[in-house]
C-alpha cells in the first residue's frame, strides 16, 4: 500500500518516522518532513508540527507548503512575528518570481493556478495578521499598521475563494480590521459574507457583526 492511500495521520506519521529512521540521508527526506508536518498538524500536535517543519525548512528553505504552514500558524498565534513575516514574504517572492521552482510536478495549469493562488492568498493574509498583532496605536488616526493590514486582507480575498475556510477566516480578519478602524459599513459587508459561508468562523463573526450594526 502506498503512502497516498494511508488516510490516518497517525499511521502516516509512524510509517514515515520509521522510514526516516532507517534512511536518514534519503533524498526523499525533505518531502517526507512536509508530509510529517501536515500529519502532525492534523493530529493537533503543534510541537511535533513545528519540529518537522523546522527540519523541513532547514533541508529545503524554499518548500512552499512549509513556508505557508509555519507562517500561518505563527501569525494565527501571534508568535515570532518577524519570522512569520519573513516566511510569508519569501513564499510570495517564490510564487511570483520563481514559479517554476515551486510548481509541483504533474499539475495541470488549472490545478497550478488554484494551488498558487492559495499560497499567495495565505501569504497576504499572514502579512495582514502580523500587522494586526504589531499595531500599538490606541487612536484610529494612528492605526497605520491596521490600514496596511486591510490592504493585505483585501489582496488575499479573491485568491482564497477556492478554499472556503481560508476565505472565511480572511474575511473575518478584514471585518475585524474595518471594525477597529471604525469603518462599520465595510465591516458589516465583510462579516455578513462570513456568515453566509458554512465555516467555524460564523461563530466569531456573528457577535462582531452585531456590534457594528
Amino acid at each position: 500500500m502506498g503512502l497516498s492511500q494511508v488516510a490516518d495521520p497517525g499511521e502516516k506519521r509512524a510509517l514515515l518516522e520509521h522510514y526516516l529512521h532507517i534512511f536518514p540521508q534519503s533524498a526523499y527526506r525533505p518531502g517526507a518532513l512536509v508530509v510529517l508536518a501536515v500529519a502532525a498538524q492534523q493530529q493537533g500536535d503543534a510541537e511535533a508540527m513545528r519540529r518537522y517543519a523546522d527540519e523541513g525548512l532547514a533541508a529545503n528553505p524554499d518548500s512552499p507548503m512549509l513556508l505557508m504552514l509555519v507562517s500561518d500558524v505563527l501569525s494565527e498565534r501571534g508568535q515570532e512575528l518577524a519570522r512569520a513575516r519573513q516566511l510569508a514574504a519569501h513564499l510570495l517572492e517564490l510564487v511570483k518570481s520563481s514559479p517554476g521552482k515551486v510548481r509541483p510536478e504533474g499539475l495541470s495549469d488549472e490545478q497550478w493556478a488554484q494551488v498558487s493562488q492559495l499560497w499567495e492568498g495565505t501569504a497576504h493574509s499572514v502579512l495582514g495578521q502580523v500587522l494586526m498583532y504589531e499595531e500599538t496605536a490606541q487612536g484610529v488616526a494612528g492605526m497605520n499598521k491596521t490600514r496596511q493590514a486591510v490592504e493585505e486582507f483585501k489582496a488575499a480575498s479573491p485568491l482564497l475563494k477556492s478554499n472556503p475556510y481560508s476565505y472565511a477566516r480572511n474575511l473575518y480578519r478584514l471585518g475585524y480590521a474595518y471594525a477597529k478602524l471604525g469603518l462599520r459599513p465595510q465591516a458589516r459587508e465583510a462579516l455578513t459574507e462570513v456568515m453566509s459561508l458554512d465555516t467555524p468562523y460564523r461563530q466569531v463573526a456573528g457577535p462582531l457583526l452585531e456590534k457594528v450594526k
